[in-house]
């Protein structure tokens, strides 16, 4: 975290490049481009390993939910984490005055699709999710009528 907050200051001070037209056009930028490479590349090899294991304990007639579940983060936080570095890679191919508004509304359309998909996932409570965990009779997730009242279970 201190890595992050100390290049992005360094990147401030290169706002008033002539050469900028986008925040991620400078030496901190691209090692903050670097930085979320890496972390999204772990992100994905972890959770790749734990669908691999997952795969090796379902067998096939069981249900796959979790699994698609788990591939279904897997697409999400990948896309999440990958995606700024790939539009600024391709904003290196368009003109220098559509490079901002390309990243910048790039960004706004992927992170709202991968924001909704992963509130439905995890809030609904007709998601995986919460047919997965013991949430749905927890009451914790709101209901059409506010909050869900939990059911009388065994654990009780």
């Amino acid at each position: 975290m201190i890595v992050t907050i100390y290049l992005q200051a360094m990147n401030k001070s290169h706002d008033e490049s002539f050469h900028k037209f986008h925040d991620w056009e400078s030496t901190p930028g691209h090692m903050l481009l670097a930085l979320r490479l890496v972390l999204g590349s772990a992100f994905v090899i972890s959770l790749g390993i734990t669908i691999r294991a997952q795969q090796k304990l379902s067998s096939l007639g069981e249900n796959n939910s979790l699994l698609n579940f788990l591939w279904l983060i897997l697409l999400c936080g990948s896309l999440y984490f990958l995606a700024l570095p790939l539009l600024v890679l391709a904003a290196g191919f368009l003109a220098h005055y559509t490079r901002h508004r390309f990243v910048t509304i790039g960004m706004i359309l992927i992170q709202t699709t991968c924001l909704v998909v992963l509130s439905h996932q995890f809030l609904s409570g007709s998601s995986t999710y919460s047919k997965l965990t013991m949430l749905s009779d927890s009451g914790m997730l709101p209901m059409a009528g506010g909050l869900a009242q939990p059911s009388k279970s065994a654990a009780d």
